[in-house]
């Protein structure tokens, strides 16, 4: 499953604090922190810094750039586990799921005319990110593990999944998704939004942070290099 990988908001009320209830000592579930329905689309606006090139003709680089997920179809297979087709204009963005490594394809140039399809794999608990047919046909067969998941409800700080049990004995804990900090209020896209949770996966030399809202889901996605530079945010802009 994908590690690397990331929308005027006509949802609901988004005045300040319009957005959902304190968050409860339950935690966020699935259908709070990240609802997918079909027709729905969102665009998600990206910065980026990094540095191209190499020794003396190193430079430092900026763009920004957006790009449109909408969830186009949805399957029920396997015991009741969701799929939710999704496709991605333009196709090649480097900065969202199922895109690849942020640092491997940071040369690579989008393609204004292509899509890209990939699915969300939804059960009462999980959300995994299937990028291929091979992966689509695992997920269909297969027992489901929150070793492999890319999301694990309810949301509670301090919760982990993504790794081996080894992995999530580490002090540290890195190498493995955790819900670092709730957050009452936070901004991204020019919105404000209300009751959130940070959940982030750190490696060396690696941080990708990621920020789920009550009542909107995914709001905003962080990757940070920690050496030469790369970097990059993406912030949900709209939903229709």
């Amino acid at each position: 499953m994908s590690h690397s990988v990331t929308r005027s908001l006509i949802l609901f009320a988004f005045s300040a604090g319009a957005i959902g209830n304190a968050i409860s000592q339950s935690g966020g579930s699935l259908d709070r922190y990240f609802p997918v329905r079909v027709g729905e689309s969102r665009t998600y606006s990206v910065s980026r810094e990094w540095t191209d090139g190499s020794g003396p003709n190193l430079v430092n680089k900026h763009s920004r750039s957006s790009y449109t997920e909408t969830t186009v179809g949805k399957q029920v297979v396997n015991g009741g586990l969701e799929f939710f087709e999704i496709r991605r204009t333009p196709g090649a963005s480097i900065h969202a799921l199922c895109s690849g490594d942020p640092w491997e394809a940071s040369s690579r140039a989008p393609d204004e005319t292509e899509d890209t399809r990939y699915r969300l794999a939804v059960d009462h608990s999980r959300i995994y990110v299937v990028c291929d047919s091979k992966e689509l046909e695992e997920m269909k067969s297969s027992a489901k593990k929150d070793e492999y998941a890319d999301f694990v409800f309810p949301l509670r700080l301090g919760s982990a999944w993504g790794a081996d049990a080894a992995t999530l004995k580490r002090k540290d804990h890195m190498y493995q998704w955790i819900v670092a900090k709730s957050l009452q209020t936070m901004t991204a896209g020019g919105h404000l939004y209300s009751n959130c949770y940070e959940v982030d996966f750190r490696t060396l030399p690696d941080d990708e942070k990621r920020w789920l809202c009550d009542g909107v889901g995914l709001v905003a996605t962080e990757y940070t290099h920690h050496g030469t530079m790369n970097h990059y945010r993406v912030e949900l802009t709209q939903i229709k």
